[in-house]
């Protein structure tokens, strides 16, 4: 896992590459250690976010 960016809370959000060569985004929880998986790919990711954005 790559982390890329952080929440005010100290969580950590990563690219998890342990699935292969195309990573998922996943949330790493610092304090318990939980992995929350976010989304398959970098770029669907981007697309919810621009389609949220045109609902406005």
């Amino acid at each position: 896992m790559i982390p890329f960016a952080n929440d005010s809370f100290g969580n950590v959000y990563c690219f998890d590459y342990r699935q292969g060569k195309t990573p998922s985004l996943v949330a790493y929880d610092h304090e318990e250690g939980d992995i929350e998986p976010l989304c398959r790919t970098f770029s669907k990711l981007v697309a919810g976010i621009i389609e949220e954005d045109d609902d406005f």
